[in-house]
């Protein structure tokens, strides 16, 4: 990975992740470290709908279809959310168009973005 890819980046914040089970329809895979969904948060900027986010710091080794664990995330589109999360925001992520889970934030990190 280059040094200066996103998911090796600082953290912009944590995470409480609940994983669909399998026979939710979430995936049949565990997800470590280095994960990268597309997040979709609940709020409308403009210009975008939504994001990469690497899951990078978790509080296990690997984290199972539904389980819940709490996940430093850093995101890709910074630009556009800057001044936009909170704790408390709800988001969904996604492998494609299949919803894997769901996410509150529970502190931001990187100033710049927060609300």
């Amino acid at each position: 990975m280059s040094k200066n890819s996103f998911a090796t980046q600082a953290p912009d914040f944590k995470a409480q992740i609940k994983l669909l089970s399998v026979e939710d329809g979430g995936l049949d895979r565990p997800f470590w470290p280095g994960y990268r969904p597309i997040i979709w948060f609940e709020i409308q900027v403009p210009g975008i709908s939504s994001t990469s986010g690497a899951w990078q710091k978790m509080d296990r080794d690997a984290i199972f279809p539904g389980e819940t664990s709490e996940i430093e995330i850093a995101i890709f589109a910074k630009d556009f959310y800057k001044n936009q999360l909170f704790p408390g925001l709800k988001f969904q992520c996604t492998e494609g168009s299949r919803l894997i889970g769901t996410g509150e934030i529970l502190e931001i990190f990187n100033l710049e973005l927060k609300a």
